[in-house]
This record gives C-alpha cells, sequence and structure tokens, in this order.
C-alpha cells in the first residue's frame, strides 16, 4: 500500500476573524465545541478560581454579584455514590453528583465554612461553600386539624434507612441468592431438630 500526502501552504496575507458576522461566530462556535471543548472548560475554571479569590476576600455574596451569578442553596444531602435508594440525592445543580466521584470527594473533603476549588459537573462548572456539616435529618413537616397550623415532628435519621436496607436485603435474597444452585433450603428441619421434640 501507499500513502499520499497533500502539503497545502497558503500564500495570502491572514485576516482577523470577522467577530461582527454570524456565519464566522457559528463557524468558531461550532469548531471550539465539537473539538476544543476543554478550551471552554478551562476558560470557565479559570473564571471559577477568579471568584474563590472574591469569595474569600469579600465574601459568596459579594462575590456572586460581582459575577452576576445567582447563589443556588442545596439543601444538606448524605454521600450517597451511585444513587442507591438507601439515601437521598441533591437536587438542583448538585442532582448528577453520586455518579461523579470525584466531585463528591471534593464536596465531602470540606470544611464548614469552606469554598472548594471549581470543577465541572455535567454542563457547569461549580463552586461550591460548605455551610454546614449535620448528622441531622431536616424534620418534615405534618398538618394539623387546623389547615394553617403545621407542627415540626423530629424525623429518626435511622428508621426510613433501616427499612430500606430490610426492604434491600429480602430483594437481594429472593433475586439472586435463593436462585443459585448452591442455596438449600433447611428452615423447616433446622426448625423441627432444634425447637420440636422428637
Amino acid at each position: 500500500s501507499q500513502i499520499v500526502y497533500t502539503i497545502l501552504k497558503g500564500t495570502e496575507e491572514t485576516e482577523a476573524a470577522d467577530t461582527s458576522s454570524d456565519a464566522d461566530l457559528s463557524t468558531v462556535r461550532s469548531y471550539i465545541t465539537n473539538n476544543e471543548n476543554s478550551l471552554i472548560e478551562t476558560y470557565f475554571l479559570n473564571l471559577g478560581k477568579d471568584f474563590v479569590d472574591e469569595f474569600s476576600v469579600n465574601g459568596f455574596d459579594a462575590a456572586c454579584a460581582k459575577f452576576n451569578l445567582e447563589k443556588e442553596d442545596v439543601k444538606p444531602f448524605s454521600l450517597n455514590y451511585g444513587a442507591t435508594d438507601f439515601a437521598d440525592s441533591p437536587e438542583g445543580s448538585l442532582s448528577s453528583v453520586s455518579s461523579n466521584k470525584d466531585a463528591l470527594l471534593k464536596l465531602f473533603s470540606l470544611k464548614e465554612k469552606e469554598a472548594g476549588e471549581p470543577f465541572v459537573l455535567g454542563n457547569k462548572v461549580i463552586v461550591a461553600l460548605c455551610t454546614a456539616i449535620t448528622n441531622e435529618v431536616p424534620a418534615k413537616a405534618e398538618e394539623t386539624e387546623d389547615a394553617e397550623e403545621t407542627e415540626t415532628v423530629k424525623a429518626d435519621p435511622y428508621e426510613s434507612l433501616n427499612s430500606k436496607i430490610l426492604s434491600a436485603e429480602d430483594s437481594l435474597g429472593d433475586t439472586y441468592l435463593k436462585k443459585t444452585g448452591a442455596y438449600v433450603d433447611t428452615f423447616e428441619s433446622a426448625y423441627s431438630k432444634v425447637f420440636v421434640r422428637q
């Protein structure tokens, strides 16, 4: 087989891109998005680092105002890698974090009142500020007889988790373990041997 090379040489003077042309801007945007996506990430990550610098001097709200960003409050959430049913996953911009090990490590390494380094999550650059570290489950509101009044009841953080674990164990046993050839049900013979007098 034969390899053929073609070398093209441009001899005309170079011209600056016409930034007023929608067609040129669309061509550049398409090229960068399809072939140089890391340039976009690097640009916004650098903006995120500038945001962290501003935050460390003037505070989070002031940094948001300077960079024209909207702060998003996320409710406390458990470390739930893989989005298992055992614990709730976060909402909002962090909704996909449960499948991103590196992002979870960054978030759960933060100390209280500490802002982390910016990181990419989906199509967003996230700068997280740890506002609190808690082991408590947010209380749920229950309606009383008066529809306008609500009573806050402290939730047991382990009650829901325990029931989910027990349910998963039963499901796992029924679905996988009991269907293997290695499983032998000896409950009746063991019960009669231990509890029934012969």
